[in-house]
């Protein structure tokens, strides 16, 4: 296994929703530390592996505690990629992602949840600030805002604007998604969380999910989490809104 093999299968298998296979990769990862070459690069995909696992795990109704477990893994990972270079802002945007994970895992604790908010929020800060035009930082941030109350910052609103900045900043970034060891993903993804965004809205947009769905999906056709959970979800709550006499 090379650095670029590893990130390869670890991005199929994160669409595909395979996370035994996430397992395996993450564990077959430790042969290549032996070699320290790009280490920075390996503990963020490493970190991306059990985050990714993690996310498809909250799909698919997997135990709090192992979710916990997978996002605290990779918070040790994303901290590693920190600790060798760090200016690396996707090691400090996906950390930040993984922190707000386990914020909503511990959501009945207040004390803890303020713990990770302490550490995702400046986390995101420094990213943004050396790093403004990557789209996975308006990807991660995009949640945060969605949740945050308007009179602080936050609202739908600003969620949509952050998405659409992140669309706008893929498409200007100068490493393009591919076989890259540089994270250069983001466009499928944001158009992910503009669909689940537009499903979930006051009101609802059916047609502007279903839009954005089918265009991430075009750009990934074997996503599980779009093709087999988001999209029928979108379909059948369009045809659940039209059945009972319009959208909510």
């Amino acid at each position: 296994m090379t650095l670029e093999s590893f990130v390869r299968e670890v991005r199929h298998a994160d669409y595909a929703g395979d996370t035994i296979l996430l397992d395996s990769l993450y564990l077959l990862s430790d042969a290549l530390l032996i070699h320290p070459e790009h280490e920075s690069l390996l503990r963020y995909w490493r970190g991306f592996a059990l985050w990714r696992k993690g996310m498809n795990g909250m799909n698919d109704n997997v135990s709090a505690q192992i979710l916990m477990q997978d996002f605290s893994g990779a918070v040790e990972e994303f901290e590693q990629a920190l600790r060798l270079d760090p200016t690396f802002p996707d090691a400090k945007i996906a950390e930040a992602g993984c922190l707000m994970n386990l914020a909503f895992l511990e959501g009945s604790d207040q004390a803890k949840v303020n713990k990770r908010i302490v550490k995702f929020v400046p986390l995101l800060k420094e990213a943004e600030a050396t790093d403004p035009s990557n789209p996975r930082l308006y990807w991660v941030k995009g949640p945060m805002l969605w949740y945050l109350p308007e009179s602080k910052g936050g609202g739908q609103a600003r969620a949509f604007a952050a998405y659409e900045k992140g669309l706008r900043a893929y498409e200007s970034q100068e490493v393009k998604d591919g076989d890259s060891i540089y994270p250069a993903w983001g466009k499928p993804e944001l158009l992910m969380n503009v669909a689940w965004s537009k499903l979930n809205a006051t009101p609802r947009q059916f047609p502007e999910a279903k839009k954005a769905a089918l265009q991430a999906l075009k750009l990934v056709p074997y996503w599980h989490y779009l093709k087999d959970i988001l999209l029928p979800q979108i379909r059948q709550a369009e045809k659940d809104a039209v059945s009972g006499g319009g959208a909510s």
